[in-house]
């Protein structure tokens, strides 16, 4: 467990499978490999390279002890386990930060109702495995990118802010169900193919839409 602290130097750290740290308001220097899990409380910032494995769990989370939990990854990662953004205690806010997450296939990032508050990612992702939205979030990735080449389903209000060159491209499985809205404001959406479903709806906002593949509506787009 470490609160408002910081790690340096030129070792780097492991947490093991079975091993679980807590940072709290803390920035992380060096190297950080997951394999266990990790708990970001507060403004909780890794500047070095970061790796996971299998198994591992990521949880970004706002407490009644701290408000709002954010993490900020400021070089390029992978998730090769689960990164959940959640809340307890109370209605908290969640919050990722930095740069590009990729999913890798089989992992999952799960966006959690838990006690409630908002949920917010300022990151381009590059899905291969499993996005499920079940508390209402929203996403500002600039002009990066946002990719689902795996499994995208949107159980509560999506909501992607994009600057002028930023684009949401789906080649997987994006669901929207019924009674949700995915909402795209700004940039590019592409449909390369794979299948949309779910029954709910899409919503365009001064988006350049593309399909580049044969799309057939199943779903109310606005």
């Amino acid at each position: 467990v470490a609160s408002s602290s910081t790690f340096g130097g030129a070792g780097s750290i492991t947490v093991p499978a079975g091993q679980s740290l807590t940072l709290t308001s803390s920035t992380v220097n060096n190297t950080l490999a997951i394999a266990g899990t990790l708990i970001a409380r507060g403004g909780t910032t890794l500047n070095g390279a970061v790796t996971t494995a299998a198994g591992s769990l990521i949880r970004i989370q706002g407490d009644s002890a701290v408000g709002t939990g954010s993490l900020t990854v400021n070089q390029a990662w992978t998730n090769n386990g689960t990164v959940e953004l959640t809340s307890v205690g109370g209605a908290h806010a969640a919050q990722l930060f930095g740069a590009t997450l990729t999913n890798a296939v089989g992992a999952a990032l799960n966006i959690l109702v838990g006690a409630g508050g908002s949920r917010r990612i300022d990151a381009p992702i590059a899905n291969q495995g499993t996005v499920t939205v079940s508390a209402a979030v929203d996403f500002f990735p600039g002009n990066g990118a946002v990719t689902n080449s795996g499994t995208w389903t949107v159980d509560a209000n999506q909501t992607m802010t994009f600057s002028t060159n930023g684009s949401f491209t789906s080649s997987g499985t994006l669901t929207v169900n019924t009674g949700r809205t995915l909402s795209t404001n700004n940039g590019g959406f592409s449909w390369q193919g794979g299948t949309w479903n779910g029954g709910g709806t899409v919503s365009f906002t001064n988006v350049a839409v593309t399909f580049g593949a044969n799309f057939t509506q199943a779903q109310q787009v606005t």
